[in-house]
């Protein structure tokens, strides 16, 4: 038994192999993110989590802050990239000077939100839904 464990490494769960036999047996595993604005940056460290912890993410959907994080997740397929978009994007999001350009009449809402657009333009790059 010791001999089959040193030729035989454990397989990994995140190849696109093992994700197809995971849809094919109906063990596929999903992840949805739930909204809420700023609560949705504790999504990075569920996802990171679920890294670490060896469970492979199938499926991933999500609303408002939520369906942005798991487009980022699903564009980069890796955690420290993840991380560091998500961070870098934070960071950008709540600058002052952003903040203070994207003022308008408060009828509504007291920002326009062009700069939250804009963001999150500039974060997802060339990435459209169909991808």
């Amino acid at each position: 038994n010791d001999y089959t464990d040193l030729l035989e490494p454990d397989p990994d769960p995140t190849t696109d192999f093992a994700r197809m036999a995971r849809f094919l047996t109906g063990t596929a595993i999903g992840l949805v993110l739930g909204g809420g604005g700023a609560r949705g940056i504790a999504h990075v460290g569920m996802i990171q989590a679920m890294h670490e912890a060896g469970i492979p993410i199938d499926l991933i959907g999500g609303t408002s802050i939520g369906a942005f994080m798991g487009a980022l997740w699903a564009d980069e397929l890796n955690v420290k990239g993840y991380v560091d978009r998500a961070t870098h994007w934070c960071k950008k999001m709540t600058s002052f000077w952003r903040k203070l350009l994207d003022l308008t009449y408060p009828i509504t809402s007291m920002f326009t939100g062009a700069a939250f657009n804009e963001m999150i333009e500039e974060a997802l790059l060339d990435v459209q839904i169909e991808d």
